[in-house]
């Protein structure tokens, strides 16, 4: 949902924070309420001789991740990458504000006409290959100890709740999945970008740009491939035994024991109501995937499930 601003005196307060950091009086502020975990504000902004997608922190989480990805824009350029504008932080508080490159009229899949994965594995490629800058070099990727999947073992209650498997398919394929991802190692040296589902990779004039850098880390660089090619999967994408292929098979059942331990172990409650749906379908995604590329029979919903519905972006 898109709302013109019109008298919230909270929005003319930030409309007048991007006056300042343009130069320009704000003449269009229009806000978008769907799209991504966090719960940051945004809105599409224009001013006279210039448009930018503005992001703004509303607590602690939000605000972390802002500031993450600024850095980022900072000290890396590169084709794939939305271009900084302007940058207005509050001293520590809680409502630093981003804004880069208006994206609107780049392609955001699904449908996928125009859309080629080569192009977007490219992309990858040239982040993969970029100078990794000093203040990533000194963080540790969040991607987890490989053991997600251990865990879910001993405690398998959140996975049968989300209805995406019977327990019967989880008893004989959960083994498989914890053996292999053990030996998947997430370490490495390469940049990751590390949050790549759909709505955070589009196609513009240039070709594929990748948005929302705040999980920028260092690490495998198959880490974030796996997580491109699910994200191809989950909306709908071209798929074929080839594309499967491009990725290790322990890196497959590493991802889907990731997914499968963020929405069933770490999401707050407000986030799995919210984004439930969402959440299953991607969740689901990971485990027909893992199931394929271990010639496992793919994950049956139990009798009383919900249909998987469609991607919504």
């Amino acid at each position: 949902m898109r709302t013109d601003m019109t008298t919230d005196t909270a929005d003319r307060a930030i409309a007048d924070r991007i006056a300042a950091l343009v130069n320009s009086p704000v003449t269009s502020m229009v806000a978008i309420d769907e799209g991504g975990y966090s719960s940051a504000r945004r809105w599409l902004v224009t001013w006279a001789g210039g448009r930018a997608f503005a992001k703004l922190g509303t607590e602690r989480h939000s605000a972390e991740g802002i500031r993450a990805e600024h850095h980022v824009y900072l000290d890396i350029k590169l084709d794939c990458m939305p271009d900084l504008i302007a940058y207005d932080d509050d001293e520590g508080g809680r409502s630093p504000l981003l804004l880069i490159e208006d994206l609107g009229t780049a392609h955001w899949a699904p449908p996928w006409s125009g859309v080629s994965i080569d192009d977007l594995l490219a992309a990858l490629d040239e982040v993969q290959a970029a100078r990794v800058p000093a203040f990533l070099q000194r963080q540790d990727a969040d991607l987890g100890d490989c053991q997600e999947w251990v865990r879910i073992a001993e405690n398998p209650t959140g996975l049968l709740a989300a209805q995406v498997c019977t327990q019967n398919w989880m008893v004989a394929s959960l083994p498989v999945f914890a053996a292999a991802a053990h030996t998947f190692k997430t370490t490495g040296t390469s940049l990751l970008h590390g949050d790549l589902f759909p709505q955070n990779w589009c196609v513009a004039e240039r070709g594929p740009v990748l948005v929302d850098w705040s999980g920028a880390s260092v690490g495998n660089p198959d880490a974030d491939r796996v997580h491109l090619l699910h994200g191809v999967r989950v909306s709908g994408g071209p798929w074929t035994d080839d594309i499967e292929q491009l990725v290790p098979a322990n890196s497959v059942a590493w991802f889907a024991g990731r997914l499968a331990h963020w929405y069933t172990g770490r999401r707050c409650e407000a986030q799995i109501d919210r984004f439930e749906e969402t959440q299953r379908r991607e969740l689901w995604h990971g485990l027909c995937w893992a199931a394929s590329v271990f010639d496992l029979a793919p994950p049956e919903l139990p009798v009383s499930a919900a249909p998987i519905g469609d991607y919504r972006p």
